[in-house]
C-alpha cells in the first residue's frame, strides 16, 4: 500500500471541459425518472402476485401495464437523445452487446437463486446454523475459481469466447438441475457434486461475455457496454429472486395447505431458522419436505435460466480477440518494395 501511495502516479484522464448542466444531462435523468419505477413495478408484480394478490387482481394488472407503459417511455427517450442516453440504440442494438445483455441478465438471474436458496436449503433441510450453510457452499465457489481461470487461459490460447460460454450454458444448466432433484435426505455426495457442476459452468462463461462488448464496441462505448453489462447483472438478480420467492411461497403454501393445525403463510413469514421452534414436533418433518420441496422448485427456475442463456450465445458472433493483437505492422521497407513493383 505504502508503495502504490508514494511511488505509483497515474496521469489524470483527459476531461472535457462541460457545465454542470451538460454533466446531469450526461446523467441522462430523464431516462433514469422512466426506468426506475418500471422496475419497481416489474419486481412488485412478481413478489405478489399470486400470493399476495391473484394475477387477475387489478394491483397487478395495474402494475404490469405500467411496468409497459414506462418501459416504452423510456426506450423512446433513449432513441430521441442519443448523445446523452445511458443505453443509446447503437450499443443496446449491436447484436454482440445485445446477445451479452440477455446471457448476464438470465445467467445472473440463476446465480443468485442458487446463490440464495442453497444456503436456506442447508439451513431447513439439514438444520444447520447460518454460518455452516454459507461454509458448505463452497464447493461452488472454489469450482467456480478454478473454473475462471482455466476458461481465462484456454480462451487466451484459442483466441475466441464463444466455446467458453457454450460450455457455461451446458454444465451450470446441468448442475442446476441436478440440485431440483435433491430432497432432505441427499447426503454430501449429492450436493458437492451438483455444486461443483454449478461452479464450474459459471466459472467458465460469467465473465465471458463482457468480452462481447469489448470487442464488438468502438473504443468510446466500450464503458457504457460494460456499464449495460452491469446493470443487467443486478436486474437479473432483482427480478428473478423476486420470481424465486413467488414460487416458493406458492408451492409451500400449497404443500401446507391441507395439514391440519398449521397455519402456511405463518411458516412463510416466519423464515427458516424458527421452522423447528414454532412447529409442533410432530409436523416438522411434514413441514421440512414441503420447504425443502419449494426451494428446490426455485433451483428448477435457475436451471430453466441457465439454459436459456443459450438465446444470448446464439446472438453473438465469433469473433477473435487475437485479431488485433496479431495482425503485424507493415514494414516500411516491406512498403517500399511495393510501391517500386507497382
Amino acid at each position: 500500500m505504502a508503495i502504490m501511495v508514494f511511488f505509483f502516479h497515474m496521469d489524470p484522464p483527459s476531461r472535457e471541459n462541460l457545465s454542470v448542466m451538460q454533466q446531469i444531462q450526461r446523467l441522462d435523468p430523464v431516462g433514469i425518472f422512466f426506468l426506475v419505477p418500471s422496475i419497481i413495478c416489474l419486481v412488485l408484480a412478481l413478489q405478489w402476485g399470486g400470493t399476495t394478490y391473484s394475477w387477475s387482481s387489478p394491483t397487478i394488472i395495474g402494475l404490469l401495464v405500467t411496468f409497459s407503459i414506462l418501459l416504452i417511455i423510456f426506450g423512446i427517450v433513449e432513441t430521441l437523445t442519443p448523445q446523452t442516453a445511458m443505453a443509446p440504440p447503437r450499443v443496446v442494438l449491436n447484436r454482440n452487446v445485445a446477445g451479452s445483455m440477455i446471457f448476464t441478465f438470465l445467467n445472473y438471474g440463476s446465480v443468485m437463486a442458487i446463490a440464495y436458496y442453497l444456503a436456506i436449503w442447508f439451513q431447513v433441510a439439514k438444520g444447520l446454523s447460518a454460518m455452516h450453510a454459507g461454509i458448505n457452499t463452497t464447493p461452488m465457489i472454489i469450482a467456480m475459481v478454478v473454473a475462471s481461470i482455466m476458461s481465462a487461459k484456454i480462451t487466451q490460447r484459442i483466441g475466441y469466447y464463444i466455446p467458453a460460454i457454450i460450455v457455461c450454458t451446458v454444465l451450470s444448466s446441468i448442475g442446476a438441475g441436478l440440485l431440483s432433484t435433491m430432497t432432505r435426505f441427499s447426503n454430501h455426495s449429492y450436493w458437492i457434486g451438483y455444486q461443483v457442476l454449478f461452479g464450474a459452468g459459471l466459472g467458465c462463461g460469467g465473465q465471458q461475455a463482457s468480452l462481447a462488448m469489448q470487442k464488438a464496441l468502438p473504443k468510446k462505448d466500450v464503458s457504457l457496454g460494460l456499464a449495460l453489462g452491469f446493470l443487467m447483472q443486478q436486474l437479473g438478480g432483482a427480478v428473478f429472486l423476486s420470481v424465486c420467492q413467488n414460487v416458493f411461497a406458492t408451492k409451500l403454501v400449497d404443500r401446507l395447505s391441507g395439514v391440519a393445525g398449521l397455519d402456511p403463510m405463518q411458516i412463510v413469514n416466519s423464515g427458516a431458522t424458527a421452522i423447528r421452534t414454532i412447529v409442533p414436533a410432530d409436523e416438522v418433518d411434514v413441514v421440512v419436505d414441503a420447504y425443502s420441496f419449494g426451494i428446490t422448485r426455485c433451483f428448477l427456475i435457475a436451471a430453466a435460466l441457465s439454459a436459456a442463456t443459450i438465446l444470448g450465445v446464439a446472438l453473438m458472433e465469433w469473433k477473435s480477440i487475437k485479431d488485433d493483437k496479431d495482425a503485424k505492422p507493415i514494414d516500411k521497407k516491406d512498403e517500399e518494395a511495393g510501391a517500386e513493383k507497382v
